[in-house]
């Protein structure tokens, strides 16, 4: 049988080189990041909220949206 390794997610490492860092710093603009579905559409917002509704991984330490700047 096969062992799940769940890892948690480091995001103050990650989060200080990810290219959405400074996105809660700012007002929102609304800037779109990407549009999966017609009535779905990320902003930058929504990444960082992708990011920290998964505080564990299965077999890595990184956020699931992270992007290096």
């Amino acid at each position: 049988m096969d062992s799940v390794n769940y890892k948690e997610v480091y995001f103050h490492g990650y989060c200080q080189t990810c290219k959405y860092k400074n996105v809660n710093d700012s007002p929102y603009d609304g800037k779109v990041i990407d549009s999966v579905e017609e009535d779905t559409v990320k902003t930058a917002d929504n990444v960082c909220d992708d990011c920290l509704s998964e505080p564990f991984r299965i077999n890595s330490h990184k956020p699931v949206r992270y992007e290096p700047v």
